[in-house]
Order: structure tokens, then sequence, then C-alpha cells
């Protein structure tokens, strides 16, 4: 067996991580700020590079996103505090997703929709928050892209 020296094992680790980060920025877009907010929105299928994407932006986040998400937040859990302040969830109660998402964070609601939450969040995001909408990994992702930032324009 091979020995790895340390140098070489940091450099293989740094290329993945940049490797990760070039991947998560494809899918992550930035819109026109809100109410002194910046806007961003996660269009990729990889849970894993939304977490990257999530972990480069500037905090207090507060993250929009679905609750039908079906993902197991513990190995998120040493991350999560530090880089979401709250999370507005729309869709079907789901009792796990917040017992492993409401501990984390300093504000945690469920909305049924995403009308809801975006009402939601124009009552305790503020000026210097952003926010970052990724409604999930499914076929109307787009279609509830497309209905939050038309929300946010007629709400200016």
């Amino acid at each position: 067996m091979q020995k790895l020296d340390k140098k070489t094992l940091q450099d293989s680790l740094l290329s993945a991580r940049q490797n990760a980060l070039k991947e998560a920025n494809k899918h992550l877009t930035q819109h026109e700020d809100f109410r002194g907010m910046k806007i961003y929105s996660w269009s990729g299928a990889n849970l894993n590079e939304c977490f990257e994407a999530l972990k480069q932006l500037d905090n207090p986040v507060i993250w929009i996103m679905s609750s039908d998400l079906e993902h197991d937040f513990n190995e998120e859990r040493p991350w999560l505090s530090q880089e979401v302040e709250a999370i507005i969830s729309f869709g079907q109660a789901n009792k796990k997703f917040r017992y492993d998402l409401e501990a984390q964070v300093t504000f945690f609601t469920r909305k049924n929709d995403i009308l809801e939450a975006c009402e939601m969040l124009t009552k305790v995001a503020h000026e210097g928050n952003t926010v970052f909408f990724a409604p999930g990994l499914g076929k109307q992702a787009k279609e509830m892209e497309t209905t939050f930032l038309n929300y946010l324009k007629d709400n200016q």
C-alpha cells in the first residue's frame, strides 16, 4: 500500500473542494435585490452542491425551501446554525423535517404554499439579509422560482 504524504492529500482535498464549488456555482443565480436584501435561487439537482452554494452566501441567510424534501440533516448540523438564521418551508407538514431543522436555526416556520412563504419572508426579513430560494429538486422547481420572483417584483 502506497503511503500518501500530507501535502498530496491536502492538494487532493483542495482540488475536490474547488470542483464542488464550481459545480455549485453553475446552479446559483443572483437576482435583483429586494428591499435591501440579496436574493439567490438554486436550480440544481444535487443536494450536496446546494449545500456548497449555501455556505458561500453572506450571512445572515434566510432559506426558503420545500418541506417535501426527504433528507436527514444530521450531517449538516455542525455548519447549518452558523450559516442559516431562518428557514421558511412550504408544502406538506413533515414532522421529521421540522424536527431536524427547527433547533438549528433562530427561526423556523412552515407555510402551506409558496405565496404564504413569500408573505412570511416579508414579515421576518430585513435589509442586510441574504435570501436563498431552493424550492426542491422536483419538476415544479422552475415554476415555483417564477412565482417567488414575481411575488418579490410585485411587492418591492
